[in-house]
């Protein structure tokens, strides 16, 4: 089975699958961009919740906020070149101009790479927010509350906090029949 989107699903939905013998391999690509990665099924379950490599035709860094490539574990934005790539917004060139840099488009999407070169999602970087100087992911906090059997879907959201600067607040649904205390 082929999942295509932005982002990835849960790591807890994968092995869901897995059980049952259904292998899920993912790719990851934006409108501005065609498919950007791919998932090898061979690679599928040994790199759960990967979005797979770079395809062959398209160029991809992962950079952090200087312009420099992070390093193999390091959290940075997915930046695209190559062929893939749109020309530009329709009678909006200055969206074009903000989006595609020295022919790199800036995907907002924040990912990291393991040392073999395959890409994990984090979250988009509007979604990151800081709470005490750290740099929170909701999608990586949403991924540990779907471990939970019983929960069907999850939200984080940052929100103001005279503290932190930023804390989280996470709002749930439960499955069918699931109920689930403090």
């Amino acid at each position: 089975m082929l999942l295509h989107g932005r982002g990835e699903s849960s790591p807890s939905l994968l092995k869901e699958y897995l059980n049952k013998g259904i292998t899920i391999s993912q790719c990851y690509g934006q409108t501005e961009t065609s498919t950007i990665t791919w998932l090898p099924l061979k690679e599928a379950q040994r790199k759960l919740g990967s979005v797979g490599i770079p395809v062959f035709h398209g160029n991809v860094k992962i950079i952090n906020k200087e312009g420099r490539e992070v390093k193999p574990g390091e959290v940075g934005e997915i930046i695209v070149s190559g062929p893939i790539l749109m020309t530009g917004y329709w009678r909006r060139p200055q969206q074009t101009e903000e989006t595609i840099k020295d022919g790199w488009l800036h995907t907002g999407d924040l990912a990291k790479m393991d040392e073999e070169g395959f890409i994990y999602i984090v979250d988009r970087e509007k979604g990151m927010f800081i709470s005490g100087g750290e740099n929170v992911y909701p999608a990586e906090v949403e991924k540990i509350y779907l471990e939970n059997p019983r929960i069907l879907n999850v939200a984080v959201v940052g929100v103001p906090d005279e503290k932190w600067g930023e804390v989280g607040i996470v709002f749930i649904v439960m499955k069918e029949g699931e109920k689930l205390t403090e």
